[in-house]
């Protein structure tokens, strides 16, 4: 009984979410012959650096009321380098809990990230020590100016015979060298 009403509550609200999420700004286009949107490319954006600090938040789990019951969730850090000439080093990968407390490194020593290389890290599903206000703290640094990397979440988990995934992104909270583009 408990599991139909918190269903009830609990997936109007994620599929009203998702909804919002995946709207569509409003210079997409659709191309009949490719069937999907075509989307103007940031690359404005891209900003070189030397090295960043970057926060990001992670959720091993969710507690849905009105059960109150936690819902896991496994949780997958990723670090893209988006340049496609210059490596970056990936210096430290921290793993935080509620309270600030560092729950592991996740690197031995530091790795070199090639051009367009990418690396991930796990959190499991059933390792919920984090708690809801867990998170990451990512270094890296570039030995010459370097577009800066993309580093998100993503956690994924289940809920019934529901499967649901969203989105965590990574915030710059500390400039380790600015490079000649005006980066940072």
């Amino acid at each position: 009984m408990r599991a139909r009403v918190a269903s009830k509550v609990f997936v109007p609200i994620l599929v009203a979410w998702a909804g919002l999420a995946c709207t569509a700004p409003e210079a997409a286009k659709r191309d009949p012959d490719l069937g999907y949107e075509l989307r103007p490319s940031p690359v404005t954006d891209l900003v070189d650096s030397r090295g960043q600090t970057v926060y990001v938040p992670v959720y091993s789990h969710l507690e849905i009321k009105p059960s109150g019951r936690p819902y896991e969730m496994g949780a997958n850090v990723s670090v893209r380098n988006v340049d496609p000439e210059t490596p970056l080093t990936l210096a430290s990968v921290r793993y935080y809990d509620n309270d600030g407390k560092v729950l592991g490194e996740y690197l031995e020593a530091a790795e070199v990230l090639p051009p367009l290389g990418s690396r991930h890290f796990v959190v499991r599903k059933w390792d919920t020590q984090g708690g809801v206000g867990a998170n990451f703290l990512v270094e890296w640094r570039s030995e010459q100016d370097v577009a800066e990397p993309i580093i998100e979440a993503v956690m994924v988990g289940a809920f019934g015979n529901h499967g649901f995934a969203f989105r965590s992104p990574g915030r710059v909270i500390q400039e380790h060298g600015v490079g000649e583009n005006g980066g940072g």
